[in-house]
């Protein structure tokens, strides 16, 4: 009996570079003409680029595939929001495959923070150093694989309480900061669109609106328990502006801040 079992993986693609933009919200996407295909998939923001005639607007968990020989060049300025993952690749004569997978040239993936995870691994592995051949080409494998997959039409109820509580958790110890949905996705690892979605089904409310909860609840708290002045206390809270801070003061309590003072202070 042999120690070692052969294993052999048939693929038709070649990665040859891989890489993560983000933007430092100057400058746009430059003209290129490039002899390999690239596959550009937005973790943030949004990217307007055009391969010949074509035009792309290109958002949160879109992708899309830039052929070779053709030139492409970005329409505007990049967003300060944007990062995307790239990949260089090459398509080789087909083989005999067990497996074939069809992609559209443009469209949006049903799981975004598994394709986020693949592209971090495939990163990981070009930095380290030693980058592994074969897990490098596996992984370009999954990523086009976890594109075709089917949209879900039903949300796994458990995985969106496990996000949802996640977002909740970091809201109420950092709500004092300049949160938002963006930033808490960015901080849990999770799409930003994705986060906003599920959350409004578990606690049937928006983000923002439970980051202005968290801030007026220990606002009401300060308020009654110091003699600070209610723009300090604001401030405290996660407000920069003194305005903000009254009125989502008054959305929740009916009264303004120094109303609620002299109503609850003995």
């Amino acid at each position: 009996m042999e120690d070692k079992l052969p294993f052999v993986f048939e693929k038709n693609t070649i990665v040859i570079n891989s890489g993560i933009f983000l933007s430092s919200g100057t400058g746009h996407h430059p003209k290129r003409l490039i002899s390999s295909y690239e596959l550009i998939f937005i973790r943030s923001g949004t990217l307007s680029i055009a391969e010949e005639d074509e035009y792309f607007e290109l958002n949160e968990g879109d992708y899309l595939i830039l052929y070779p020989g053709r030139v492409h060049y970005g329409t505007r300025d990049f967003d300060k929001t944007l990062s995307f993952y790239w990949v260089n690749f090459d398509i080789l004569e087909k083989a005999d495959m067990s497996m074939e997978f069809h992609l559209e040239r443009f469209g949006h993936s049903s799981r975004p923070t598994v394709i986020i995870d693949l592209f971090n691994m495939l990163q990981s592995n070009q930095e380290s150093g030693y980058s592994y051949e074969p897990v490098k080409q596996m992984l370009f494998a999954l990523i086009i694989c976890e594109m075709t997959r089917p949209k879900q039409d039903d949300e796994s109820i458990g995985q969106s309480i496990v996000w949802a509580s996640r977002a909740q958790a970091f809201i109420r110890t950092h709500f004092s900061e300049q949160i938002t949905r963006n930033s808490i996705a960015f901080s849990i690892g999770c799409s930003a669109d994705y986060l906003g979605r599920i959350f409004q089904k578990v606690y049937h409310k928006k983000i923002s609106d439970m980051i202005h909860d968290n801030r007026i609840k220990r606002a009401g708290e300060l308020l009654t328990s110091s003699a600070r002045s209610v723009s300090d206390i604001a401030e405290e809270c996660g407000y920069l502006d003194i305005r903000s801070f009254r009125l989502q003061f008054k959305l929740r309590y009916g009264i303004t801040p120094q109303q609620y003072r002299s109503r609850n202070t003995r």
